[in-house]
């Protein structure tokens, strides 16, 4: 989900600062560890709508609104931006990426607090969940999974992490030495089925990419699994691609928009602005620097996108 920048007035300043509060200040932990489920505040009636820079006439790009009622209908077309706008425009792209499942009363709580902050100020967000948070959500939090599912702020994505062996260069399985089509029928089930935490085999029960695409009732718009080896890059790449992905996402350098990966969509960023390095920061101040950075970043093209994100 992408929004337009605006002056350090506008709502991306409050959110941002806000979302300091909340996370560093421990505000947004409100819900405390020991509550069986989620505390809903009221939620306002909000839409989308484009934060800009006075100078400039590009509008944001539209983000879905509504959430396919069924996970085998498709997922509205992932729109990352309009026509190329003036090369002056700057987007921002908000996200929560979710892998703490030791404290998951506490990540519960924040992560409703920051939904009802983005809904607040109509600020669009991309929220990655893990197979294991998702399901933790839907067991102890269905409240909030309500929320992820239906919230017209919200846009689910899905990340993979350890054990499965082909994430981080952990293949501790020998993916390497699979002829191609033990590697394909590998991964695909390690993003259908669930993952033994202490083995690192893969289950009967649901799991992974699938798994989360059917409580949301859509597939996650973009998978992610960072991989190395390009063989095995490209097979898990192809898994998500065939499940219903259309972004993935890279590191490491500049991604302009219209940028691939092996038939997905790349997220675009041009500067990785992580709110836990800000803590003490001038909030206004400190995204200034990231648009800056944007601008500047080595081999970036017009328009830039600024990436603000939350582990």
């Amino acid at each position: 989900m992408v929004i337009q920048t605006g002056s350090i007035e506008t709502a991306m300043k409050r959110v941002i600062f806000a979302l300091a509060l909340w996370l560093f200040a421990g505000l947004g932990c409100s819900g405390g560890s020991g509550s069986g489920s989620t505390p809903t505040p009221p939620r306002p009636t909000v839409r989308p709508r484009p934060v800009q820079r006075a100078a400039s006439t590009a509008t944001a790009t539209p983000v879905p609104t509504t959430v396919p009622p069924t996970a085998t209908s498709a997922p509205p077309t992932a729109t990352l931006a309009p026509e190329p706008p003036p090369e002056a425009s700057t987007f921002v792209l908000f996200s929560i990426n979710i892998q703490d499942f030791s404290y998951p009363a506490e990540s519960a709580a924040v992560l409703d607090n920051i939904i009802t902050l983005h809904e607040t100020y109509g600020v669009p967000v991309d929220i990655y969940l893990t197979d294991v948070m998702a399901q933790i959500y839907a067991e102890q939090y269905p409240t909030l999974l309500e929320r992820l599912k239906t919230s017209p702020m919200v846009a689910v994505s899905y990340h993979a992490r350890p054990p499965r062996p082909y994430v981080n260069q952990y293949d501790w399985v020998g993916l390497r030495n699979m002829s191609t089509d033990q590697l394909y029928e590998t991964i695909l089930r390690y993003e259908t089925h669930a993952v033994d935490p202490v083995s690192g085999e893969t289950t009967d029960a649901p799991g992974g990419y699938q798994y989360v695409a059917a409580l949301m009732g859509y597939p996650p718009y973009a998978g992610s699994a960072l991989t190395a080896d390009p063989t095995i890059n490209e097979t898990v790449m192809r898994v998500f691609r065939e499940l219903g992905a259309q972004v993935t996402v890279k590191h490491g350098k500049a991604m302009n928009l219209g940028d691939t990966k092996n038939g997905l969509a790349v997220r675009p960023e041009h500067a990785d602005y992580k709110l836990f390095e800000q803590v003490g920061e001038d909030a206004g101040a400190a995204f200034e620097d990231a648009v800056t950075q944007a601008h500047n970043a080595t081999g970036g093209e017009p328009p830039y996108f600024v990436g603000v994100k939350m582990h």
